[in-house]
């Protein structure tokens, strides 16, 4: 993700897009790595048979996914924190 100007001086603005993102990341990985289609995905959440090592693959997953977003925040690629007078 390249950060748009008026996101390096909004730190709300910036968590939002990082958490807006998850969502679609998180099922893009899980189609791709369970080898899935989309259709397959939702039948998948709607109740149908998830596999032991799916099961460990979407939380290995999510895992990764959380902290690469983490990561995202807080090496480099975030706006610079707000002044303290302005949390009081």
């Amino acid at each position: 993700m390249n950060p748009q100007p008026n996101l390096l001086l909004n730190p709300l603005q910036h968590i939002h897009q990082l958490l807006t993102e998850l969502p679609l990341a998180v099922k893009t990985r899980i189609c791709t790595e369970c080898n899935w289609s989309l259709p397959t995905y939702y039948r998948k959440v709607k109740g149908a048979h998830i596999s032991n090592a799916e099961k460990e693959k979407i939380t290995f997953i999510l895992f990764d996914q959380l902290q690469q977003t983490w990561q995202r925040c807080k090496n480099g690629h975030n706006p610079p924190p707000a002044p303290a007078a302005a949390l009081s």
